[in-house]
């Protein structure tokens, strides 16, 4: 049990720091917006960036894939309840996990797609890279892939467990 409450103070203290930061570049954002009304003459031309299509284009995904990535992140701080208390085979378990799962293949299958995608926006040209990003984005598949079989694995558990109770 001491395992399951150190990866659930992990896990609850990396959700709090994920939302803190999501809440932190929001405003940030919103505020260097803001600020851009208030500049006059040469000031304007520094945040002319933020007001353009393209700032829309690239960091509104980028906004959304990380809501999508404290989301899963909030599956997982959700399923430590249950399996600290010993109820392993709960269906809520099975499903965060499997949901975690869904959640956190999509932003890694996005975010590879955002790599492609992004450069013919900026640039108008089309650039393949195996950086840290995309091999985040991949290893976030993988895990998300382990996630949603673990939720299967966790689901097959309970339904033996059903029917290991009835044959008592």
């Amino acid at each position: 049990m001491k395992n399951i409450s150190t990866l659930k103070t992990i896990i609850n203290v990396f959700y709090w720091l994920l939302v803190l930061s999501f809440g932190g570049t929001i405003l940030a954002l919103l505020g260097i917006n803001f600020a851009g009304f208030f500049t006059s003459g040469e000031g304007l031309s520094i945040f002319s960036i933020f007001n353009s299509w393209q700032f829309l284009l690239i960091f509104i995904p980028l906004l959304v894939l990380y809501f999508l990535f404290i989301k899963g992140v909030h599956h997982l701080r959700a399923t430590m309840p249950l399996l600290s208390t010993g109820d392993l085979f709960a269906e809520k378990v099975s499903g965060h996990f499997s949901k975690a799962g869904k959640l956190f293949s999509i932003v890694g299958v996005l975010g590879i797609l955002f790599q492609l995608i992004v450069p013919l926006i900026a640039s108008s040209k089309m650039k393949v890279s195996l950086d840290f990003t995309t091999i985040s984005c991949v290893f976030l598949m993988i895990i998300g892939l382990f996630f949603l079989f673990f939720g299967e694995v966790f689901q097959k558990a309970k339904m033996i467990q059903e029917e290991n109770d009835l044959t008592i």
